[in-house]
């Protein structure tokens, strides 16, 4: 692949522009327990809200996002929560329908769910890569770094 294919990749492909956002763990891990560790497909927006405030407030997540649009100096979680929804929707990470009483609901997209899944083989990589003898290789050859 060229500099110009690759480039064009990480600027378009969903799973690549999800897991270099700003806020990918944060959001990940809001996924995860949200769907995957429920077996939930689908949530109703209100629901959705719900969890994520509660989830910005467990966290305290103040994480500085430019993206969100900042109506006050002030934003509480509720507010957050419902900006973060609808970026994530726009964005193409979560799916946003209605129902048939009007109500929207969502679901992960397949790029986002293509995204968790290799979550586990990034675990197993990391685990491969840190063991102990590894470990131990990277922290002594860890005070070389300040002379390169």
């Amino acid at each position: 692949m060229t500099f110009d294919e690759l480039n064009l990749q990480f600027k378009t492909a969903l799973p690549l522009v999800l897991v270099r956002t700003k806020n990918a763990p944060f959001m990940l891990s809001f996924f995860y327990k949200v769907f995957k560790a429920t077996h939930t497909t689908t949530i109703t927006n209100m629901e959705l809200r719900n969890k994520l405030e509660r989830y910005l407030e467990d966290l305290e997540y103040e994480e500085n996002d430019d993206e969100l649009k900042a109506t006050t100096l002030f934003d509480d979680y509720s507010v957050r929560a419902t900006q973060y929804i609808e970026r994530w929707s726009n964005s193409g990470f979560l799916r946003k329908y209605p129902n048939d009483d009007g109500e929207d609901l969502h679901e992960l997209t397949s790029d986002t769910v293509k995204v968790m899944n290799q979550g586990k083989s990034f675990k197993a990589f990391w685990e491969f890569l840190m063991d102990e003898k590894r470990q131990q290789e990277y922290h002594a050859c860890n005070f070389l770094l300040p002379l390169w």
